[in-house]
């Protein structure tokens, strides 16, 4: 599904941010990024979400090339992608509830996405790409922000999309969500893919 070969990137033309990088993550699997700040892991997920494109190298997702989101109320960011699929305004509806729902946000409906706190941000996001019914996600520290039952919320649903055969690549320092969620480690060190450990 995501296929980087030789991919490097670049803030600063003086400090590649990844420096060929080679990775396949087959649709399906469960790939946590782990090595410490500053190693890579958040570039690599701004490139696998085609927020930044590689310096050098070439990135496709699902055998295409890629080349290169935003509302007034959470109702609306979350309905937004469904509408760009041109969906019917019910089928629309009935992804929003569905979404608003499973998180437990149904209370932030109206209000102002920039008007809630972080961790509502966070489901609030979840919620919007949970919308879209994706093949794909791609997520940097998805239980940072969340209290205990927040977390537990995310590592059941993250479990759950792992069982529905959801491709699933996610940066994190928690070891627990590696061990209950991740087939693959992949381990950055300044820029750079240093090691890929199968863990089930």
């Amino acid at each position: 599904m995501f296929e980087l070969e030789n991919v490097s990137y670049a803030y600063d033309e003086n400090a590649p941010a990844l420096d060929g990088v080679s990775l396949r993550i087959p649709k399906g699997s469960a790939v946590a990024l782990v090595g410490a700040n500053g190693s890579g892991k958040t570039t690599l997920l701004r490139l696998l979400n085609g927020l930044v494109l590689p310096t050098r190298g070439e990135y496709r997702f699902d055998g295409v090339r890629v080349d290169q989101l935003f509302c007034g109320s959470v109702d609306d960011e979350i309905a937004f992608g469904p509408r760009q699929l041109d969906l019917s305004e019910e089928e629309c509806r009935r992804r929003v509830d569905g979404s608003l729902k499973l998180l437990g946000i149904e209370k932030l409906r109206f209000r102002p996405p920039y008007a809630t706190s972080g961790g509502e941000k966070r489901k609030i996001a979840f919620a919007s790409v949970l919308s879209l019914n994706p093949d794909a996600l791609v997520m940097d520290e998805p239980l940072a922000g969340l209290d205990a039952q927040s977390q537990s919320l995310v590592v059941d649903l993250l479990k759950a999309l792992r069982a529905a055969h959801k491709t699933l690549v996610f940066a994190t320092h928690n070891e627990r969500l590696v061990e209950e969620i991740a087939d693959v480690r992949a381990t950055l060190e300044f820029g750079k893919l240093v090691a890929t450990d199968r863990l089930r």
